[in-house]
């Protein structure tokens, strides 16, 4: 076990806070630090570390796009329209269904053979980073062949659901016009489209947007509120997770309450929860 990524605090941290000073239960500690920040992350419905993300958005009309991860850091894409990236199809006949899945991260192929035998191959995006090194791979793989129509960083690939290739080959397509006039409102997430001298046509999750987004530095509030559940989280290990307060004479404490969160955590998270 190892403290993730994009953890909210750092091992040193939570050990300073707890005056623990050996490291016999660093692995416990840093199981509740992935599991603590992982839980406020999901209460506050945003990713808090800053990272990349590629998110679509519907094109209904409107002049404003709220990204989800605040605040950004980068705007690197606002992309529209449509280009062919890549086709995909079957090359066996007596398959029962040949599959093509785009997920966020990664491109999911699922064969069903004649005989009913499933295999299922994932190529990660962060392996395979352009749309002709995804063809290359799926083209290699039992079943299927691709050809690239126009190369593209496979991030920007449009998401698909479950396409049967064996019965029409699947065009795969990628926002290609990157000419928006955006002003952006890094804090709030803002992409202000107001001054754009281009249409674009009104389209469910057509408007793709590559941003760094999250904190480079994680604040004071969100270090303390990572920090109390953590400690819960380690402290609490043997606890009847059930128990959501207790009371002993006139003394009584709530131990959990929305999403296991106490009081205390919440208050210290609400600034920072997104509205929906």
């Amino acid at each position: 076990m190892a403290v993730d990524t994009y953890a909210l605090i750092t091992l040193a941290a939570l050990k300073t806070e707890l005056g623990i000073t050996v490291s016999t239960f660093d692995t416990l500690l840093e199981d509740a630090i992935n599991k603590a920040s992982d839980t406020i992350e999901s209460y506050c419905r945003r990713k808090l570390k800053t990272r990349r993300f590629y998110e679509w958005h519907d094109a209904g009309g409107q002049t404003l796009i709220r990204v989800k991860n605040t605040p950004i850091t980068t705007v690197y894409y606002v992309g529209y329209g449509t280009r062919h990236a890549m086709t995909v199809s079957s090359t066996t006949a007596s398959d029962l269904a040949v599959l093509l899945v785009v997920e966020e991260s990664q491109i999911r192929l699922v064969r069903r053979a004649s005989n009913g035998t499933e295999t299922v191959t994932t190529l990660a995006f962060a392996t395979y980073n352009t749309a002709g090194e995804l063809a290359t791979a799926i083209a290699a793989t039992t079943g299927y062949s691709a050809s690239v129509g126009e190369d593209c960083p496979a991030q920007w690939i449009r998401r698909v659901g479950g396409r049967d290739v064996k019965r029409a080959a699947c065009l795969l397509e990628y926002p290609d016009q990157g000419d928006l006039d955006a002003q952006v409102d890094l804090e709030r997430g803002l992409l202000d489209f107001a001054r754009a001298t281009v249409t674009i046509p009104r389209q469910p999750l057509s408007i793709l947007v590559e941003y760094d987004g999250g904190y480079t530095t994680i604040p004071h509030d969100l270090k303390r509120a990572t920090s109390l559940l953590a400690t819960r989280y380690y402290y609490g290990r043997q606890r009847d997770t059930g128990v959501t307060s207790q009371s002993i004479g006139d003394f009584s404490e709530t131990i959990a309450t929305e999403g296991g969160l106490d009081v205390e955590v919440m208050r210290l998270l609400s600034p920072y929860r997104r509205i929906r």
